[in-house]
């Protein structure tokens, strides 16, 4: 299991040398490296400069349940409501598989609802979301994404619509 996290302070370390120089060298023939270095840059770092690198010019990114974003500036737009919404935002990647082009991720984030998300005010609840994520890796970048995120889920977690059942309700 990968966590990413916020930074503790440390930056410029020799282990963060050693690690750039490795994910520049092998992000080029394994989707695995690229994704975890596109997703620290955005998530972890919050440089979402640096993290629309990792795309094509062209890429393109398709929400279920949202509008598609397109280049990286829609990339970068995407990111931004997250982390407006979500500054404190920690995301673990629980499974995740690379099958020809793609690489499959299942996620899971956690964060504090601070600013205006989906139409609903900050709340100031802790959330956790659940996602699944492909992504599908051309000329050593990320070319596209494909995100399935429990919205509903998370709409009921800020108390923005009722817990659904199965059947008739309870008396």
């Amino acid at each position: 299991m990968l966590q990413i996290t916020s930074p503790q302070g440390q930056v410029g370390t020799a282990a963060d040398e050693a690690r750039e120089t490795f994910v520049a060298h092998s992000m080029q023939t394994d989707p695995q490296s690229l994704a975890r270095a596109w997703a620290e840059a955005a998530w972890k770092d919050r440089d979402l400069d640096a993290a629309a690198a990792f795309l094509t010019p062209d890429w393109v990114g398709h929400y279920e349940g949202l509008e598609e974003a397109h280049g990286r500036d829609g990339f970068k737009r995407v990111a931004a409501c997250f982390l407006t919404a979500f500054p404190d935002m920690q995301v673990t990647i629980e499974e995740s598989l690379v099958i020809g082009d793609k690489l499959a991720r299942r996620v899971r984030w956690t964060a504090t609802h601070q600013g205006p998300f989906l139409g609903v005010p900050a709340t100031g609840k802790r959330v956790t979301v659940r996602e699944m994520i492909v992504l599908r890796i051309a000329d050593g970048k990320i070319a596209e994404e494909w995100e399935i995120a429990d919205l509903l889920g998370l709409l009921h977690q800020l108390g923005a619509v009722p817990r659904f059942q199965l059947g008739a309700p309870s008396k």
